[in-house]
């Protein structure tokens, strides 16, 4: 795993330049990301990430994981990466995991 400073974490959530790194790259980088929504602790910065990002199985993991009191937002979530991918394994993970959250 890649080290990203909190200087460089805290310059990204405030739109400052980051030198000597490609703002596209680090929105499709999972720990980067990873990285802003843990200290943001807000949903939206889910936007700011790639497609590619979206369709990562860890983050979405983590996403579901944390967010899980959100249950719009972690159904916006699930529902992406199910229509996206065609990793079954995975994706019964996912299901599973949306189905004991939900199930009220």
């Amino acid at each position: 795993m890649k080290k990203y400073s909190k200087k460089m974490i805290d310059n990204y959530i405030l739109g400052n330049e980051i030198d000597g790194y490609n703002i596209t790259e680090l929105e499709n980088d999972k720990d980067f990301m990873m990285l802003v929504i843990g200290t943001t602790n807000d949903n939206k910065m889910y936007n700011l990430c790639s497609d590619e990002l979206k369709v990562n199985y860890e983050f979405v993991k983590y996403l579901i994981i944390k967010f899980k009191n959100n249950i719009d937002f972690i159904c916006e979530v699930a529902d992406y990466y199910l229509a996206k991918t065609k990793e079954e394994i995975n994706r019964l993970k996912i299901v599973i995991k949306m189905i004991e959250l939900t199930n009220d």
